[in-house]
């Protein structure tokens, strides 16, 4: 395994915020793992690297939809259909997904089921997202930093709103559609 170089110092921690220097999981275009890097060095060079979806919704049917913050890099102020991120070095998909839901909305304890593991790709960035779900009915605590507000929105309310929705988020949303349905059959 190798380590990418991530000593890019005061640029990256200015590009990237207080996350900048986490080492994050490298992987091939096959999802194995290869090595590890800083969040900004793998952004800086578009490292293929995974991340965890976690679709979120009340016994109900109706998603908790976050609203990223303004300060975020990538689609600040856009609509996100789950909770989610970036798997760190050393991390297993499943420990990204809970830790990702407990720091986004304050969610702990909530079984979670694994949906499955897609690529997404939008040039010249490959993710290799693990996506899955939960009921949850409780309070949410948001993460300031990183979530503006929750939105409750029922799955037409949602796709309505695809121009407001970050473009991995819809295609995750829709890949979570098509096979939790086919999957229930």
């Amino acid at each position: 395994m190798t380590t990418v170089p991530g000593d890019v110092g005061l640029l990256e921690a200015k590009l990237h915020g207080a996350s900048a220097g986490e080492q994050v999981v490298i992987v091939d275009a096959h999802n194995n793992v290869i090595g590890s890097s800083t969040r900004a060095v793998m952004k800086i060079f578009n490292l293929p690297h995974r991340a965890t979806y976690v679709v979120v919704r009340n016994s109900a049917g109706l998603y908790y939809v976050q609203r990223r913050s303004s300060t975020k890099d990538y689609c600040p102020g856009l609509l996100e259909p789950m909770a989610g991120g970036v798997v760190g070095f050393g991390e297993s998909y499943d420990e990204s997904a809970y830790r990702e839901l407990d720091e986004e909305m304050g969610i702990r304890n909530t079984p979670l089921t694994h949906i499955t593991t897609f690529s997404y790709s939008s040039p010249p960035m490959l993710v290799w997202r693990s996506l899955y779900d939960c009921v949850y009915d409780g309070p949410v605590t948001k993460q300031d930093e990183e979530v503006a507000e929750v939105l409750l929105l029922s799955e037409q309310q949602i796709l309505a709103r695809e121009h407001d929705i970050t473009p991995d988020g819809m295609f995750a949303f829709r890949t979570y559609l098509t096979t939790s349905r086919t999957t229930a059959k």
